[in-house]
């Protein structure tokens, strides 16, 4: 069964729970909560956009009346 737009932006995961992976510890100690937040929220929200985008891409792909 495919897995839906819906399905794989719920597996992207959260600012905080990024936050707290114990691979972002060097991260957090070199330069910082707010700037590596920042950077977090900028990335996952490229990746929201990029999704969404793909999701309309496949749509049309889809059905071409609806383009």
């Amino acid at each position: 069964m495919p897995q839906t737009a819906t399905s794989f932006r719920a597996a992207i995961p959260s600012v905080d729970r990024m936050l707290n992976h114990p691979q972002m510890a060097g991260a957090l100690s070199a330069y910082g909560r707010g700037a590596v937040t920042d950077a977090v929220r900028t990335v996952l929200a490229a990746l929201r956009h990029r999704m969404a985008e793909d999701t309309d891409a496949a749509r049309a792909d889809a059905d071409p009346a609806a383009g």
